[in-house]
């Protein structure tokens, strides 16, 4: 997801850097910022659109296919006495994974002395493409959580910093990063005096 993302910014910036301001007498800045700020934000309009058609079609086409995940999380394989194999879909709490919204449910876990627990922000469901998109950083922010997660590590493994956040928050959910190509803050600046050098004016 995060290749998938970087590759639409890098395609907007692209796209960008091919576009020109034409204009038959040199503009005042204040029109050339805005036409910038305009331009720019049309690019990432139009690969924010994509990235989103994209992530749409993969998901719609998986389901409608009914292809088994690798960790078979969406249906299970069955050898019937017969020596036939079947395919089953798997079912939640009285939800069919047949169902093309899939079986959204919190993440949980067994700690080492059986207790289940809930991991905060993550989603479980019929695939693994549909819980990460659901799911929260929220628990990558939490000391407390974050050693549930990797305490078979022996690294210490440090929370993320919520206040470095701009626009997000760490209960936005991935998807929710994705569709703004997981871009907190943008700061766009205009070279006027490049632009006016380039222009070459009599004056």
């Amino acid at each position: 997801l995060c290749i998938a993302s970087r590759r639409s910014w890098d395609d907007a910036v692209a796209n960008f850097n091919t576009s020109r301001i034409l204009s038959p007498a040199v503009s005042v800045e204040e029109t050339i910022r805005s036409q910038v700020q305009t331009t720019f934000n049309s690019q990432i309009d139009l690969s924010q659109t994509a990235l989103a058609h994209a992530l749409l079609a993969i998901r719609l086409m998986t389901s409608g296919d009914q292809s088994v995940s690798a960790l078979q999380t969406n249906f299970h394989l069955r050898i019937l006495s017969s020596g036939f194999i079947r395919m089953t879909p798997r079912v939640f709490n009285d939800c069919s994974c047949l169902n093309i919204e899939g079986c959204p449910r919190p993440a949980t876990f067994n700690d080492s002395y059986g207790h289940l627990i809930t991991i905060p922000g993550m989603i479980m469901d019929c695939l693994m493409l549909d819980a990460t998109l659901a799911s929260t950083l929220e628990c990558y922010y939490n000391q407390t959580c974050l050693s549930l997660l990797h305490q078979s590590l022996s690294t210490d493994t440090k929370p993320l910093l919520n206040n470095s956040l701009k626009h997000f928050s760490s209960k936005s959910t991935v998807e929710t990063l994705l569709n703004k190509l997981m871009i907190d803050e943008m700061i766009i600046n205009t070279d006027f005096d490049l632009y006016y050098s380039q222009c070459n004016p009599p004056y």
